[in-house]
């Protein structure tokens, strides 16, 4: 992966500062311009990444934190921000989560906190795409 460069954290605070519907529309165009470049290396990675998670909660070997936890730990760092409740998580996902919203509270809180509230979103509609019950 690409080193984020100063001039690309420039670009990502003024993309963070745009509208939602402007958001949306900027990423659709980058992802556009990437399209079909690596995707099959990408996919295969995904897809023994999840392979192994899976072994690993299957065997035992790795524990899941739920996400109630690993977003309140997060959400610690910034006033005024609380959650209640939640998924659970691979142990390595909680990392990835930590050390993203790590890099956004770096650059910006509302970053961190728009990144967050994303994740969240995306937890939403698996869970009502999957008809998982989250525990409460």
């Amino acid at each position: 992966m690409a080193e984020i460069t100063p001039e690309v954290s420039k670009l990502l605070e003024e993309a963070l500062s745009l509208s939602l519907e402007e958001q949306e529309a900027l990423a659709q165009s980058l992802i556009s311009n990437l399209s079909g470049k690596g995707d099959d290396e990408v996919q295969a990675a995904w897809e023994a990444e999840i392979g192994k998670r899976i072994a690993e909660l299957d065997s035992g070997k790795a524990k899941t934190i739920s996400w109630a936890e690993v977003r309140e730990r997060n959400l610690k760092k910034l006033p005024h921000a609380h959650y209640s409740g939640g998924a659970q998580l691979h142990q390595e996902a909680s990392a990835e989560y930590d050390a993203a919203f790590d890099w956004y509270l770096e650059r910006s809180p509302a970053a961190a906190l728009k990144f967050d509230a994303e994740v969240d979103r995306g937890f939403t509609q698996i869970v009502q795409a999957t008809n998982f019950t989250l525990t409460r």
